[in-house]
């Protein structure tokens, strides 16, 4: 049978293993988006400001929305249209192509986002 401090026991060692994820999840820096077209980096924005971006190049124009941590396309003047089809992107090392406008959208992080495993 469990007694009172060992269910005491069992509850603070959970809660200390969870605490190092709670750390973690504080000091995570906000992820920013790298907008390419050709394989050039045009502008590296930042994914906690809401913001309306458009990128017009000789191969077309195309409007991002940022909104809640989020991109995504809205518009392209491209007749596949695919890239608005994509959907909105959050997470490190999600992307975005519109292949008619050459345009690439990458989500990434900063170095301290990236663990390596010893």
């Amino acid at each position: 049978m469990l007694k009172r401090n060992d269910i005491l026991l069992v509850i603070f060692l959970v809660a200390l293993s969870l605490a190092p994820l709670a750390l973690l999840r504080q000091s995570a820096p906000a992820a920013y988006a790298e907008i390419k077209v050709d394989g050039f980096l045009l502008q590296t924005v930042p994914l906690d400001k809401d913001n309306e971006i458009t990128v017009e190049t000789s191969y077309g124009k195309n409007i991002l929305k940022i909104k809640n941590g989020k991109i995504k396309v809205i518009y392209s003047d491209c007749t596949a249209g695919t890239c608005m089809k994509s959907g909105a992107i959050k997470s490190s090392g999600e992307m975005i192509a519109c292949l008619p406008h050459h345009l690439l959208i990458e989500v990434k992080g900063s170095d301290s986002d990236v663990i390596i495993a010893r």
